[in-house]
């Protein structure tokens, strides 16, 4: 067999290898893949709060949804130990319309897999956060977190007592 013949066989053969690298299991390589996930969908699950509607005051509506977005990633930072430059990009990358969710079905369905109880409380609470930021909740605002705490199952008693931790917390603002 000439050198070349073998070279051309011995790169088949890595690429092979490769492969099924790639396809055999790797628990340090699905663990940061299941994590990152799992990242994406609490932020973008927070974000969408920074896009609910609002009253149609175009500057106005611009700067409250950057005071929650701004909001999103200090949380995602605290929640994740991101950096605030790390937590401030997948807010950012999130924040793109072609990431923006069409379906809560995938982000709800992890979420309901992972967390616990206690933290799928304390992530309603996360969302109050969010919702609280501008200093005032809307009805939009309410129902958002209200629907995502139906579906990832807390109980309305968890559901009332996050919002009024949360609004002691910020100081009783709001308009709900």
């Amino acid at each position: 067999m000439s050198d070349s013949n073998q070279g051309f066989f011995e790169l088949i053969l890595a690429r092979i290898r490769g492969l099924f690298g790639i396809l055999s299991p790797d628990p340090e390589r699905d663990a940061r893949r299941r994590r990152l996930a799992l990242q994406r969908a609490v932020s973008g699950l927070l974000l969408e709060m920074a896009f609910t509607d609002f009253d149609g005051d175009e500057a106005n509506d611009e700067v409250r949804r950057e005071t929650k977005a701004r909001a999103v990633a200090q949380l995602v930072s605290e929640r994740f130990r991101l950096s605030s430059a790390d937590a401030e990009l997948l807010v950012h990358d999130l924040s793109r319309k072609e990431n923006r969710y069409t379906s809560y079905y995938e982000p709800v369905a992890l979420i309901n897999r992972v967390y616990s109880a206690e933290q799928k409380a304390e992530f309603i609470a996360q969302l109050w956060r969010v919702a609280f930021a501008d200093g005032a909740v809307d009805p939009y605002e309410d129902h958002y977190v209200r629907k995502i705490a139906e579906l990832i199952y807390v109980s309305h008693t968890d559901f009332i007592t996050a919002k009024l931790a949360v609004r002691a917390e910020v100081g009783g603002a709001s308009q709900l």
